[in-house]
């Protein structure tokens, strides 16, 4: 995976509002499907520090 693969993406939420996310492709091993996996949590951590260099 890498940066350049980060979407932004449009995600419904429960009382029908709106936010906005960043994504990231993957396929499923088992089955081979493509979703969407929104970056949150660490990941989203991790991603947003700033870069050496």
């Amino acid at each position: 995976m890498t940066e350049a693969m980060i979407r932004p993406a449009t995600m419904r939420m429960e009382d029908g509002s709106a936010a906005e996310v960043r994504t990231i492709p993957v396929k499923q091993e088992k089955t081979g499907n493509k979703v969407r996996m929104i970056i949150d949590g660490d990941l989203k951590t991790l991603i947003d520090r700033p870069h050496p260099g």
